[in-house]
């Protein structure tokens, strides 16, 4: 479906395709959203692979590959943007993506016509219609602020919350539980309004919501624009079906199979897109999930008419009995350490300061003798919450001093706190050599090489200086706009050595490197064993646990200018 195209995919998933579509090159992604918080971590294991989304993706490359394998690419025309949605036995519905401004028109005009037509012939009342809107709004109101409170509410049962991508584990049951207050809500807010005033004008106040969002996402959102306007117009056929007919004959056969296939229709192309808005944003936007189903639900208020009888309370009441049974059938498994481990947080540091490193003569190789290795204390770091007790078992001694380990280069530094002493461990410490010197531009070339062989290497300047550039690195900003004091080098240096760019500045005579080496096998820096849980517990993704990372402060003094020409 084209709505994917407007969702937070990357953001919310993550994608390998990511660097390469972010370096121009195009490609295809195919992405698996059930159970993403065991991808890429120590819960990753065969017995969670569903072979029914294997094979579908096995199908779907095969496909690409027989449409495009002999197809050249690159003089092939560009084709128009299309909107596009699945729908069960039909296939795939698409047209161009500038309908969609059309279709927004024609929504506005198609509701204008039928509430025109309905007033000047005297079949609804201004009231009526009034009272609908201010229905729907209500209820679009009180679910949003009812998915609040559940999010609250299961937050405070699950030690999980906020350390995953998604919300909890499992939110499948959270989900249904959701829909199910939304139905609550809407035909309790819909039954109330009943009482006063007649379906079809109801009907017709509460249709000016769908229809204005539809149309709003028609020219702020066109991709996802067709998931709304096509029910949104199966929910306009249903009101002229109610306006046609007689309304004491609003029973009759053909009246009511037409407000159900229509009603059909529109869950068919609606609840697919919800499911995949739903696995996108997961129950962390519960309020926003709330208000869409609600959205969905407006759409088909006729065949609520029915779900009133034999009395107006017993939808409702059934819809609230079903959310809380989901939300009680979770809590047992709340207590299952293999599908609910606590996730939990602990790096080990190292720090150390090397000599001043002397300039290599310009234009030679690096000095490839690495330094000797040494014995170095280092220090537990853990992240307060879910985990902490385990965590502060590894501490051999309580930590004294400042609590803040500093700058770390990791995506939430701020959340980490020194715990205490750690074991002792051999390590090597990195390299860093002065390849050129241009005083006369106050520019240096550095050549550094990782002594911990880690996958990620940050370079940072304390104070003075401006990194200019770095071979196969990213720099943390754009250069010449603002001072680049950081860049990261992600995974293995190619030929061991990182080419490193300086700009000086005037009057400095040295520079200040802070390096951090990130190495994510840690049993093969500190041995077997470490980091070890019980089935209980699982390394914390989202502080980016269990790794090593020796932190080298090092000064290079900048060689003075010659005196040859």
């Amino acid at each position: 479906t084209s709505l994917a195209r407007e969702l937070p995919l990357e953001e919310r998933t993550g994608s390998l395709l990511t660097p390469f579509l972010a370096a121009g090159i195009p490609g295809i992604a195919l992405t698996a959203l059930g159970e993403r918080d065991t991808h890429g971590q120590a819960t990753d294991l065969a017995i969670r692979v569903s072979e029914r989304t294997l094979q579908h993706h096995g199908v779907q490359l095969l496909a690409l590959v027989r449409e495009y394998g002999d197809r050249d690419l690159a003089a092939a025309p560009g084709g128009e943007d299309q909107a596009y949605f699945p729908v069960p036995l039909a296939g795939v519905i698409h047209h161009p993506l500038a309908w969609t401004g059309l279709l927004s028109v024609a929504l506005i005009v198609g509701w204008i016509l039928l509430v025109g037509i309905s007033l000047w012939l005297r079949m609804e009342s201004h009231r009526g219609m009034v009272a609908g809107f201010a229905t729907a709004a209500v209820s679009l109101g009180v679910t949003a602020l009812a998915g609040r409170g559940m999010l609250s509410l299961c937050s405070g049962l699950h030690p999980e919350y906020g350390h995953l991508e998604s919300a909890f584990y499992q939110e499948g049951r959270h989900m249904l539980a959701l829909a199910a207050v939304a139905v609550t809500l809407i035909t309790a807010c819909y039954a109330l309004a009943r009482r006063w005033f007649a379906a079809r004008e109801l009907f017709l106040g509460t249709m000016a919501i769908p229809v204005g969002a539809a149309a709003w996402l028609g020219f702020q959102a066109p991709f996802a624009a067709a998931a709304l306007q096509w029910p949104v117009a199966l929910g306009l056929l249903s009101a002229f079906i109610l306006l046609a007919v007689d309304p004491k004959r609003q029973t009759g056969r053909r009246a009511s199979a037409g407000l159900v296939v229509l009603s059909t229709g529109v869950l068919v192309v609606l609840v697919p897109h919800l499911q995949l808005t739903a696995a996108v944003l997961t129950f962390r936007e519960a309020p926003i999930l709330g208000s869409l189903v609600a959205l969905g639900l407006l759409l088909i208020v006729p065949p609520m008419e029915w779900l009133r009888k034999p009395r107006s309370w017993w939808t409702p009441g059934v819809a609230a009995l079903a959310a809380a049974v989901l939300v009680v059938l979770d809590l047992p498994s709340l207590r299952d350490p293999e599908s609910h481990p606590v996730p939990s947080s602990l790096l080990y540091l190292v720090d150390d300061t090397l000599a001043p490193a002397s300039p290599a003569t310009p234009g030679a190789e690096p000095d490839t003798t690495p330094p000797a290795a040494r014995r170095m204390e280092g220090r537990w770091l853990r992240v307060p919450g879910p985990g902490e007790r385990w965590a502060r078992s590894w501490v051999v001694e309580e930590e004294t001093g400042p609590r803040d380990p500093g700058v770390l280069l990791l995506s939430r530094t701020g959340r980490y706190e020194v715990a205490g002493a750690g074991p002792e461990a051999v390590l090597s410490p990195p390299w860093i050599r002065i390849l050129e010197a241009d005083p006369p531009g106050r520019r240096l070339r550095l050549a550094l090489r990782s002594g911990l062989g880690g996958e990620m290497v940050g370079v940072h300047l304390p104070a003075g200086g401006t990194w200019e550039g770095v071979a196969g690195g990213a720099l943390a900003g754009e250069p010449g706009s603002e001072p680049v004091r950081s860049l990261v080098h992600w995974g293995q240096i190619d030929g061991g050595w990182l080419t490193l760019d300086v700009r000086l500045e005037p009057g400095q005579q040295r520079v200040e490197i802070l390096i951090l080496e990130h190495h994510l096998r840690p049993d093969e820096v500190l041995g077997e064993g470490m980091f070890r849980r019980n089935a209980s517990l699982i390394p914390d993704a989202s502080t980016e646990s269990d790794r090593v990372i020796q932190r080298t402060h090092a000064v290079l003094t900048i060689p003075a200018p010659s005196d040859e020409p």
